[in-house]
């Protein structure tokens, strides 16, 4: 896929083959730049990354469904989706790179499974999160959450 080539388009829904393998960003841009409509993404169950800029300005996304097969969000994949509130992260996700989640300002919920070891920076910053549960597999965080994110209070998970 080419850097913005649906970019304002009216999509509103959409799976990501695992046939996809290359993405294009142009200056920060992926393919589905600004998608206002696009609220719901899919991703085939063999695909192993969620290459960066994917859904960048995003801002209609509220549902994305990640399979187990995930092993890194990129950077900036889901930056400035706003209608975003939730998301699963499942525990074949090792990193979560930079910026992932920046901006997405209605995220409250996400849930970060057994597996992950590496937060990148800024990957949750300017979020609706005020609470999350770290696994014990987290060894590297990079500055994840900015000065405006204080979680209150701050779950850890118990190590097995």
């Amino acid at each position: 896929l080419k850097a913005e080539c649906f970019e304002n388009t009216k999509i509103s829904s959409i799976t990501i083959p695992s046939t996809l393998t290359t993405v294009d960003i142009g200056y920060n841009n992926g393919p589905f730049n600004k998608c206002a409509l696009l609220n719901d993404v899919t991703f085939n169950g063999e695909r192993t990354d969620i290459p960066a800029n994917l859904f960048n300005d995003c801002s209609g996304l509220k549902n994305i469904t990640l399979p187990d097969t995930i092993k890194s969000i990129g950077n900036s994949a889901f930056n400035n989706c706003i209608n975003l509130t939730a998301i699963d992260i499942p525990s074949s996700v090792t990193t979560i790179e930079g910026a992932a989640f920046k901006n997405c300002t209605s995220l409250e919920k996400v849930t970060l499974n057994e597996g992950l070891t590496t937060l990148k920076a800024e990957c949750f910053e300017n979020t609706k999160i005020s609470s999350i549960t770290i696994p014990s597999t987290l060894t590297t965080v990079d500055l994840t959450f900015s000065m405006n994110f204080y979680p209150k209070p701050l779950h850890l998970a118990k190590s097995s």
